[in-house]
């Protein structure tokens, strides 16, 4: 096993067997708190491996964070920048996946976040009542995105 760097939430691996390369991830603790749903996330890598888009999947235990993929090698991109234009082809056929659930709900997200900061200083106050509006809650067509 080898530790992979660069997340921020997660510890990540790769790991090499014989019967093939591996990228392990052990999520946070909590991560509810950080409004990650580990349940929809694999939903979602599932819909994009179904498509080429995302390696396959060999393990998986959502509830304990744990996601077990197929290791790919391809070059890192904060290393060595990529051809972009191969890129956006995918990432668009990635947006036009329908979400396995219902849209984004920005301001129940947000009140998620100003409970955790609570008590809030009285210039919070002032904004938080903001997130909460329509405007901000806008009927966008469901589209597969980090958020």
């Amino acid at each position: 096993m080898a530790p992979l760097s660069g997340g921020t939430t997660n510890r990540s691996w790769q790991l090499t067997t014989d019967s093939g390369r591996y990228w392990l991830r052990l999520g946070c603790e909590a991560p509810e708190r950080l409004g990650i749903n580990r349940h929809q996330e694999l939903m979602a890598h599932h819909a994009a491996a179904q498509i080429g888009l995302a390696p396959a999947i060999r393990f998986a235990k959502p509830q304990h964070g744990i996601l077990l993929l197929d290791w790919l090698s391809e070059p890192d991109w904060s290393r060595a920048p990529g051809d972009i234009m191969r890129l956006i082809p995918r990432l668009v056929q990635l947006h036009q996946l329908q979400p396995p659930w219902s849209r984004f709900d920005f301001g129940a997200h947000a009140q998620h976040y100003l409970k955790q900061l609570s008590p809030l200083s009285g210039e919070l106050k002032k904004f938080a009542c903001y997130f909460t509006r329509s405007a901000l809650n806008l009927a966008f067509p469901a589209a597969l995105c980090h958020q």
